[in-house]
């Protein structure tokens, strides 16, 4: 007899608080919970499964039905899944029971053989969450790249960085782009677009003359291949 089995023996012995004692000496008198006991003493376990599932469809509430079938489905079947839901009606139905933390520590140890149990059956499933683990590194990888790219362009091989303190330039015009850092040439800024923008309204913005705007799409390169592929927060290189 298992040592899982001995644990199902145990479940229908009173071992709990008065209160708790007190019910489940109730349940013990149902009958079908005394044939699932006889069931297990024999050895007929598929008995047991079914006297216990007959003793809940006729009395959902009887807790020791749900921790018996509990026990037997994760020690027997190996229906994790049932496992765990008995295991919790019990705990509901039975929250001041001494062997909470014990029916607790099985609920962790059945999620974690139920967790194995989809690998062994579904290896490709492992094998799928793996290469989009790779696949997201690679993108994470590119979009670093393309930015450090990018800063090095418009910051003459130097990220770019805001100025710090209040001696920045300032425009007249709100939303106007951030100047580049001290050390950068003085032949462009750049400029953070808002919701709302076009290349003509930030032309008109930066140049005060909306009909440029062609120079800052050429300016932006690959970063920009279309008018119409404005993003706010998007970062463009002006050039003066």
């Amino acid at each position: 007899m298992s040592g899982m089995v001995l644990i199902i023996l145990a479940a229908f012995l009173p071992g709990c608080s008065r209160p708790v004692a007190s019910l489940d000496d109730s349940d013990f008198r149902d009958p079908l919970i005394r044939k699932a006991q006889s069931k297990v003493r024999q050895g007929d376990k598929d008995g047991a499964v079914e006297c216990l599932n007959s003793a809940l469809a006729r009395r959902p509430d009887l807790a020791q039905a749900h921790l018996s079938l509990a026990l037997l489905y994760d020690d027997y079947k190996k229906d994790y899944v049932r496992a765990i839901y008995h295991y919790e009606r019990y705990l509901e139905l039975r929250p001041a029971a001494q062997k909470r933390g014990l029916i607790e520590d099985l609920i962790r140890k059945a999620k974690v053989s139920f967790a194995a149990s989809l690998s062994e059956q579904f290896p490709e499933i492992g094998k799928k969450m793996q290469a989009l683990e790779e696949e997201n590194n690679r993108l994470k990888a590119s979009l670093r790249e393309v930015r450090e790219n990018l800063a090095k362009r418009a910051g003459g091989g130097k990220p770019l960085e805001t100025l710090p303190d209040k001696n920045a330039a300032k425009s007249a015009f709100p939303g106007e782009g951030v100047p580049l850092a001290q050390n950068a040439p003085a032949t462009s800024t750049v400029y953070c677009v808002q919701s709302g923008d076009t290349l003509s309204l930030i032309s008109a913005k930066m140049y005060r003359d909306p009909r440029k705007w062609k120079a800052i799409l050429d300016a932006n390169g690959t970063n920009l291949v279309s008018p119409n592929m404005l993003k706010a927060g998007q970062i463009l290189i002006i050039p003066k």
